[in-house]
């Protein structure tokens, strides 16, 4: 669904900003790879970061950190309920562009296996 990638990207891209803002030097990396049957995709930005505190929460319909920039908490709970529609998932990982910063992993599967 083309829509709900532009969502999902929309999303991801406008967090990092959020992230960034007062910053110089801001970096905004997509990169994806074929592993086996799934497309996996690393977004990373090197914005403030998530705090360690709170990295369980940052999915939950309604958790933001951002109310100040206009955050209302739906952002990445949609982008999570999109890639698990689609039989993926996403998940917080090892920031790839340090010092600071934050990386998403998002892993798409080529193929659906039907059960009989």
């Amino acid at each position: 669904n083309v829509k709900s990638f532009e969502h999902i990207f929309e999303t991801l891209i406008g967090n990092s900003i959020k992230a960034m803002s007062g910053n110089s030097g801001n970096i905004i990396k997509c990169s994806g790879a074929i592993k086996g049957d799934s497309f996996e995709i690393h977004f990373s930005d090197n914005g403030s970061g998530i705090p360690k505190k709170i990295r369980d929460r940052i999915f939950d319909i309604y958790f933001s950190t951002t109310e100040e920039q206009g955050g209302a908490g739906i952002g990445l709970y949609i982008v999570k309920t999109r890639i698990e529609a689609m039989n993926g998932t996403v998940d917080l990982i090892e920031n790839e562009l340090k010092p600071t910063g934050t990386t998403f992993k998002i892993v798409l599967p080529f193929k659906q296996e039907i059960h009989a």
